[in-house]
């Protein structure tokens, strides 16, 4: 394998984000005025990042019952005693408490857990959910309406207790994201609020990423042209072994998170750092973030015995993407 850097998406200054508000998606009269489904807008009160995450950790608090329903690969599909087992393994953890809500049939619409926490990455659902915000670069942030007769709760199961008809408000506006996660909640404001937080911090990303694409692309054509190579220091070199370790133990979150911070340390003197984030990023199914990284491989190594193979694999992740594994279309 090859070795790359922590920040490929960087969360823009509040300024750059307020130079976008002229071009985002609104919906005049607010969410409850919306036709179809409600496309997220930059409110003036949301300055920053960090002002986005602020409310999206108040709005998943749970408080006045307002927690969401969640969706995921890993929650059980349906709430039958079978699944109890998988339901109590996603409880453990630092809420100790889930729920499946169930429709008529007995098939999962969503989970609500005990415990949200928001912090600079991505929002993590009890610790064992984790919904990564660099993975918004490319997603289509809506809110969509789940129909009544789809949204009716039928009943509820929950770890260690029998399955049990239960009357409660159903969460039928849902905002999807990458990785098949979705968020599902009981009112339109507060989906508009949660996907209005989520589009504020994308597109400081957006900004920020245009920021460091062109200083990339500067230090790579440096690269290119320098008839001397920089050299990979120690320290790079214990972090780019270190995460070969972690990468030939399935820790793939682990390897990518050492190769960004080799990165960090010289984002050109291991260019194959970026070939390896992009594999490991693949491996993982965010497809669009693995393009990206393959990309920039290109960028520092366009003749590399491997660039026609890389230029396939980015053409194999396109569609991918497109096809909504692990990044929405």
């Amino acid at each position: 394998m090859h070795f790359a850097r922590r920040g490929f998406i960087a969360v823009a200054a509040a300024m750059l984000l307020a130079a976008l508000s002229g071009c985002a998606a609104s919906n005049p009269g607010g969410p409850e005025a919306a036709v179809g489904p409600y496309l997220p807008q930059l409110r003036p009160e949301i300055a920053s990042p960090e002002a986005a995450r602020r409310n999206l950790a108040e709005l998943l608090s749970g408080a006045n019952g307002r927690s969401p329903g969640v969706g995921h690969p890993a929650i059980p599909t349906t709430g039958s005693a079978t699944h109890l087992a998988d339901l109590l393994a996603l409880a453990r953890g630092a809420g100790s408490k889930a729920y499946l809500f169930n429709d008529e049939s007995g098939r999962t619409m969503y989970a609500v857990f005990k415990s949200y926490a928001v912090d600079r990455d991505g929002i993590t659902v009890n610790g064992k959910i984790f919904a990564p915000f660099d993975d918004l670069a490319d997603a289509k942030l809506t809110v969509e309406t789940t129909p009544p007769e789809a949204a009716s709760v039928g009943s509820v199961t929950f770890p260690g207790g029998p399955q049990r008809e239960v009357d409660t408000h159903p969460r039928p506006y849902v905002v999807s994201l990458p990785g098949g996660i979705s968020f599902h909640f009981e009112t339109m404001a507060d989906a508009a609020a949660f996907a209005d937080d989520l589009f504020a911090i994308q597109q400081a990303m957006k900004a920020g990423e245009r920021v460091r694409a062109a200083d990339f692309a500067q230090k790579a054509a440096q690269y290119r042209a320098a008839a001397v190579k920089p050299a990979v220091s120690e320290e790079q070199r214990r972090l780019i072994v270190q995460a070969n370790a972690l990468s030939e133990r399935k820790d793939y979150a682990g390897a990518i998170d050492l190769y960004q911070s080799a990165l960090d340390v010289d984002p050109v003197a291991y260019p194959g750092a970026y070939f390896n984030l992009a594999l490991l990023s693949a491996q993982m199914e965010r497809y669009p973030r693995a393009i990206a990284y393959m990309k920039q491989y290109l960028q520092l190594e366009p003749d590399a015995k491997d660039a026609r193979s890389a230029q396939d694999k980015i053409y194999e992740w396109e569609i991918l993407a497109r096809k909504g594994k692990g990044g929405q279309p």
